[in-house]
């Protein structure tokens, strides 16, 4: 029984529309790079976005697991200009960038609680440390 005539018409320009979905997330993620330096840590993300983040001004930092992403993740953060820096672990280099990023700053292991985000950590962090 073959498929009639606007079925296959649909379903041809569903399949090139995800194709060109797919080839645009996979053109950003071989586009994304992390560069620690002395001074701190440059990143273009997937999405084209560029994050410098000097390590005089990193406040938190971690590599941390939860019950929901089940690899690590490294993340920086930088309290006075606001700036998030998460590295999953299927960046090619992770173990070696982590490495190089523990040579400037402190890289704690950190366990998020029961279906606890990084956002969630960090916001508790940073209530934690404001005056009272």
């Amino acid at each position: 029984m073959a498929l009639n005539f606007p079925f296959n018409l649909i379903l041809g320009f569903l399949l090139g529309y995800l194709a060109v979905k797919l080839y645009g997330f996979i053109k950003g993620q071989m586009r994304s790079t992390i560069i620690t330096h002395d001074d701190g840590v440059s990143a273009k993300t997937s999405m084209g976005e560029n994050i410098s983040i000097p390590w005089s001004l990193v406040t938190h930092a971690g590599r941390f697991f939860s019950t929901r992403i089940k690899k690590p993740v490294i993340f920086v953060y930088a309290e006075s200009t606001d700036q998030l820096l998460s590295i999953p672990d299927q960046y090619s280099n992770f173990e070696q960038l982590l490495t190089e990023m523990r040579e400037y700053i402190d890289i704690p292991e950190i366990t998020l609680q029961e279906n606890q985000t990084l956002n969630e950590y960090l916001k508790e962090r940073l209530t934690d440390s404001e005056p009272s």
